[in-house]
């Protein structure tokens, strides 16, 4: 553990208060748990990402390219009017193995207009996708959580 996660669990977690959990944790975090569970939650792109029932940490790389996504739709002639002025269909966005829901929530929530469809097929993960839906303000009406395997249905 370095010193900068250290901080960043006392000032997150426990605000500045190094209580006797707080001491657990770090001891923890020295034997390899993921500061980011240790937290609970994750910042990605303009979002907060929780990590209940512990999905996959959202990586730098997968911001990179999500960014780069979010920016080819919105330059997409899906998104913008065409030149007489006829209404477009909003973009649909599908997140597979979704996890945490990081890719489609900042998608959405970088896309006001988008509709995002997340598929997971671990059970426990779909109140996590929920609740990061409810955390950065994508409503039910934009988005559809599916437990699926990618294969069937």
């Amino acid at each position: 553990m370095n010193h900068q996660e250290e901080q960043w669990l006392l000032q997150e977690k426990y605000n500045g208060e190094k209580t006797e959990a707080f001491f657990a944790d770090c001891k923890a975090l020295a034997l390899g748990t993921p500061l980011g569970y240790l937290i609970g939650h994750v910042p990605f792109l303009d979002c907060t990402i929780y990590l209940d029932n512990h999905p996959l940490i959202p990586r730098v790389e997968t911001e990179f390219w999500v960014e780069r996504a979010i920016a080819a739709i919105k330059m997409s002639s899906i998104v913008q009017p065409s030149l007489d002025g006829t209404a477009t269909q909003p973009p649909r966005i599908l997140d597979l193995c979704a996890g945490s829901g990081c890719i489609g929530i900042a998608a959405a929530k970088a896309i006001p207009a988008a509709l995002v469809d997340f598929g997971e097929l671990s059970k426990r993960l779909l109140p996590t996708i929920e609740k990061n839906c409810q955390e950065n303000e994508i409503g039910k009406s934009r988005s559809n959580i599916y437990h699926s395997n990618l294969f069937e249905s």
